[in-house]
Parts: C-alpha cells; structure tokens; sequence
C-alpha cells in the first residue's frame, strides 16, 4: 500500500489535477503475538466514484506497474518455523522473510499476498 500511495503522490506532483485524495480499496493489517504473524488485506468501503477515481489512477499507472517489483521484508526475532506464503525464502538464520512479486499482481489481487509466519 505504501508503494500505491507513493506513486499517487508522485503522479500528482506531474499532473494537472492537483487532487492526491485517491482512496484505496484496501488496508494492510498486521497481528503479532509473539508466535504467529499475520498480515491480512482488508477491504475498504469506497463510493462508486472512490472505485472509479481508483480504477482510473491504475489505469494511468498500468506502465510504472508492470515494471515495478513488490518486495517484502519481515525481520523476526525467533527463527521462522514455517508460512503460508507460496516463493518465501529465509536467511540463514532464518528470521529475516524475503518474497518478490510483480507490483501488477499486488494490486490486482491483493488478498493473495495475504499470509501467516509461525515462529519457533
């Protein structure tokens, strides 16, 4: 999400519309017990103009999108056991989480990239 955000604010600072306000139709959540990591998209309400102001922001960003990487990075304190998420690597000691994933796939869907890590 922070990455959307950015680039709204950078394609507001180059354009005519000097309206940054594009809502998102998610939020990111996270849960930390000190065993179980979750991170949960979330769907926002938005009006049907929210939607449409959204949709027409990615559309214009579709170029920077497809080029873009998505990268996570979660350090942890313990070693990780083991996650839900499908192409995560360790570190060596295993408490450092890396994952990469073409932007376009984030923001077209975002729920996939939702995931738990469970800690030793």
């Amino acid at each position: 999400r922070d990455v959307q955000q950015k680039i709204k604010v950078a394609k507001h600072l180059n354009s005519k519309d000097k309206n940054p306000s594009v809502k998102q139709p998610t939020d990111v959540i996270f849960d930390f017990d000190g065993k179980t990591f979750h991170r949960k998209v979330v769907d926002n309400k938005l009006t049907d103009e929210e939607k449409e102001a959204y949709e027409k922001n990615i559309q214009q960003s579709k170029s920077i999108l497809n080029s873009s990487v998505f990268n996570i990075e979660y350090h942890f304190p313990k070693p990780i056991k083991s996650t839900t998420l499908e192409g995560a690597t360790f570190s060596a000691d295993r408490k450092t989480l890396y994952f990469k994933s073409d932007m376009s796939a984030v923001v077209n869907n975002p729920k996939e990239f939702d995931f738990k890590v469970i800690l030793e």
